[in-house]
């Protein structure tokens, strides 16, 4: 039923609309919601999973690590979180780095590369052929 609730919301509903995108990777909805946030900032993406998962709930007594709830997630196992670790590393860059590559080169031109070379290379090894 909580899962539901979580799922309802503008970025629940946005996370869910990506996982045909995310399918092959194996990605649900709430780890799309940690990918929507780590492009404003990729430290985001732990704390996101962790707000997603219902980890920080307000009794303290109920609450278990994320970590514990990730692993009772039939869907996640090592190769999983090494895969997520690795596609945050390779996708496009937080925004604030691309505002700061544009305000240190005086240009878009720099930003824009460095999010099209980025993000046009990591369909190549995982879209299904």
């Amino acid at each position: 039923m909580k899962s539901a609730q979580l799922k309802n919301p503008v970025g629940g509903r946005i996370g869910a609309a990506l996982e045909y995108v995310f399918r092959p990777m194996n990605f649900g909805w709430r780890t799309n919601i940690a990918l929507l946030g780590g492009f404003a900032a990729k430290e985001v993406v732990v704390r996101t999973l962790g707000k997603a998962y219902g980890h920080g709930k307000l009794d303290a007594e109920e609450s278990d690590s994320l970590a514990e709830r990730l692993s009772s997630d039939p869907k996640w196992n090592a190769l999983h979180a090494f895969s997520l670790i690795v596609f945050v590393m390779l996708y496009a860059p937080c925004f604030v780095t691309l505002v700061v590559m544009r305000r240190e080169t005086g240009s878009w031109k720099w930003p824009a590369f460095a999010m099209a070379y980025s993000t046009q290379s990591w369909p190549m090894w995982w879209w299904p052929l």
